[in-house]
This record gives C-alpha cells, structure tokens and sequence, in this order.
C-alpha cells in the first residue's frame, strides 16, 4: 500500500499547475494529499477521472497510475474531452462522456450518455457549462450548448441548445422551468 501512495505522490507532483487545480476541486480541499490517496485506492470513478486528466496515454505517469490504481471499465471519457474542476460523478455505471468541453462544479449521475451527433458550426459534440446537472439516464448528443446551472432530467433526450438556468425533461428535451430572481 505505501509504494503506491509513493507513486501517486510522485505522479501528482510532476504534474503542470492547471492540473493540479482541477485535482484539488475534485477532492475536498479540507483533506489534502490524504483524501487523494483514498479516493485512488477505493474510488474507481475518480481513477478515470485522474487518467483523463493526466492525458496523454504514451505518457509515463498515465501507465504508472493506469496500473497501480486500475479504472473502473464501465465508465468512459472520451480523449479529447475537457472537464473543468469540481466534477462530481455519481454511480458512474453505463455512463459515456464525450463532450467538447464540460464547465466546473458539474454533477453527472449513472447511465447518462453525453456524445456525438449532428455537427453544428464545426462541432459535434456537446459543451456544457458550469454547474450543470444532469440526472439518470440523460442523453445529450451533437454539437449543442449547454448553458450554466442547467439541470437535465432523468430520461431526457437533449439534441438542442439548451439556455442557462432551466430544466430539461422528457424524451422531445422540452424545458419547464426557468431560474427565478
């Protein structure tokens, strides 16, 4: 158990500083280096999550981390993927994500799906926003904008912009609720 925490100590610090930011808003900044080392051994959610981040799959410190700590297999980010800090992901099982790019403090639940489709202005994948929510079973293809603090419903279907601030339900991806002042 210590050489492994010795490898990730050592991972972790040869890592840029963006990096490690993004790390530190995933975890509970109270715990530290402590609670990173706990959630590699027990948690294999935040094992891909780390991966993603780390990139670069020729890299040294990728493999090193791949094999000490293996990532839960169920559970999918795509390689071109950017997530910003604080993502939470819950029950991870089924779960595909494979956007342009994902804002911070984000929340995703278990057998959402989040991937290619209609190629809109060049893209075709989604971007999603800050503090976005997005329950179980959700699916969100194509180049479509997710706006901040959006919460996606269990079971919808989203293939179309979505503003900031709403909620999106149904399997059309019909909004029925704006934020109020």
């Amino acid at each position: 158990m210590l050489w492994r925490s010795i490898l990730a100590l050592l991972v972790y610090t040869t890592l840029d500083k963006e990096t490690k930011e993004k790390i530190k808003m995933d975890l509970n900044p109270n715990q530290g280096w402590f609670q990173l080392h706990s959630k590699l051994l027990n948690n294999k959610i935040f094992r891909r999550l780390l991966l993603m981040r780390i990139g670069l799959k020729n890299s040294i410190r990728y493999y090193i981390v791949r094999i000490t700590y293996p990532p839960k297999e169920d559970f999918e980010i795509g390689a071109s993927t950017t997530i910003g800090g604080g993502v939470k992901i819950y029950h991870g099982h089924a779960t595909v994500v494979n956007c342009y790019s994902m804002g911070k403090n984000c929340a995703i639940y278990q057998n959402v799906t989040i991937g290619r489709g209609k190629t809109i202005n060049g893209i075709n994948t989604p971007i999603i926003g800050d503090n976005v929510q997005i329950f179980a079973g959700a699916i969100i293809v194509g180049g479509i904008r997710i706006g901040d603090n959006a919460k996606i419903g269990a079971g919808a279907v989203v293939v179309k912009d979505v503003p900031p601030n709403v909620t999106v339900v149904g399997s059309a991806g019909r909004i029925i609720e704006t934020a109020k002042d």
